[in-house]
């Protein structure tokens, strides 16, 4: 093993103890005949030693405050008459198509823009537009 073999995860396993003896003989060579890989793992040991002093935490995930105003809304119009909800459902579509349509419209100006860039001069625009 030289020390182009030495990849990441042989590194990491070596520090882990992970290793077969054969692996771990290997490494500890090539460790002890290459300063620099040495030094690198040297590095990645002591941030590693850091990294495990950190507490652990359990990560929070509270859904409710986003979940509670939708299912009330969901609860008010499952108690609204047939014609008033499907009068309420068509309004909101309608204004979920004006926004696609407000966000395509935009995106299509946005890319008009970046193409006709290619043909203004850009002489023209440091001069100010006088020719």
């Amino acid at each position: 093993m030289n020390s182009k073999q030495l990849d990441n995860e042989a590194l990491a396993d070596f520090l882990d103890g992970t290793l077969s003896p054969q692996k771990l003989k290997e490494v500890e060579r090539l460790l002890q005949g290459n300063s620099s890989v040495a030094r690198d793992a040297q590095e990645l040991s002591e941030v590693l030693q850091l990294l495990h002093q950190l507490p652990q935490r359990e990560p929070v995930l509270d859904v409710w405050p986003e979940l509670e105003p939708k299912l009330v809304q969901f609860q008010l119009e499952e108690r609204m008459g047939i014609f008033a909800r499907w009068r309420f459902r068509c309004a909101r579509f309608l204004s979920n198509f004006a926004f696609g349509a407000i966000l395509f419209t935009q995106a299509v100006a946005l890319n008009t823009e970046n193409k006709m860039r290619q043909y203004v001069m850009p002489e023209a625009i440091s001069s100010g537009g006088e020719g």
